[in-house]
């Protein structure tokens, strides 16, 4: 737990965005169930199939996948996902 994540506990006007600081604080060890299942995932440990139906949030699950692990993602960074981002050489 972090300093942060103590904060938020705290403070319940506050609780509400653990989630996110959670999802953030991978330097600090921490991940988030789906963040988790990703990993699993993204090794072949685990289906996607099974993965949609474990998730918090299936919908935001398939985002993630879709955006390889990226959370701050606009409909322009996915698009550009789906295309080739190096240039033909």
């Amino acid at each position: 737990m972090t300093a942060r994540v103590r904060d938020m506990i705290m403070a319940p006007e506050e609780t509400g965005k653990l989630g996110d600081a959670i999802a953030e604080g991978g330097y600090y060890g921490m991940q988030t169930f789906d963040q988790a299942l990703l990993n699993h995932v993204q090794h072949g440990r685990v289906t996607m199939d099974e993965a949609v139906r474990a998730a918090t949030s299936p919908h935001d699950f398939k985002l993630m996948v879709a955006s390889d692990g990226h959370r701050s993602t606009s409909v322009e960074q996915l698009m550009s996902i789906e295309r080739d981002p190096s240039p033909a050489l």
